[in-house]
């Protein structure tokens, strides 16, 4: 619960700071703060859990360390940048409904968490066959082993 409202408050405080509203569309730019806080700090709090040094780790250095951390990172940080690519059409005249402020950047966020939950499987997946990979000693598809040398 506590994650959720402090991903909710971040949220809202990076949404303002790229240029919504304080006070005008303030309902909007909440709704929108959830909805990120939902795709990004919420799905990650089951991994990371309250360690702080975790969350500081994978969210800021950009370093994750495992195929679970690896996959939420790579959701969080699509549909953030999915959110912000989205507000591009925000200001251009054309007077859509679905230009209006806070579409866009939900539907952004929603594709690109999509596209980033491809992503984070394909980099995990990638992960551990390099990880096994190191493990095994197996060089393209074959276990390295020693050669035996035969003494005459």
């Amino acid at each position: 619960m506590a994650i959720g409202a402090v991903g909710i408050l971040i949220c809202h405080i990076f949404a303002v700071l790229f240029g919504a509203g304080i006070i005008q569309q303030a309902k909007e730019t909440s709704q929108l703060a959830s909805y990120l806080s939902l795709l990004t700090f919420y799905p990650a709090s089951f991994v990371l859990g309250t360690d702080l040094e975790s969350w500081l780790r994978v969210f800021i250095h950009s370093s994750p360390r495992t195929y679970t951390e690896t996959a939420f990172y790579c959701q969080g940080m699509m549909a953030i940048f999915g959110a912000w690519l989205g507000s591009i059409v925000i200001p251009l005249d054309w007077d859509r409904p679905w230009q209006a402020w806070p579409v866009p950047c939900v539907l952004g966020a929603s594709l690109f968490y999509c596209i980033g939950t491809v992503v984070g499987l394909v980099v995990s997946v990638a992960m551990r066959q390099r990880a096994m990979r190191r493990e095994f000693g197996i060089i393209n598809g074959k276990a390295e082993g020693k050669k035996k040398v035969k003494t005459g």
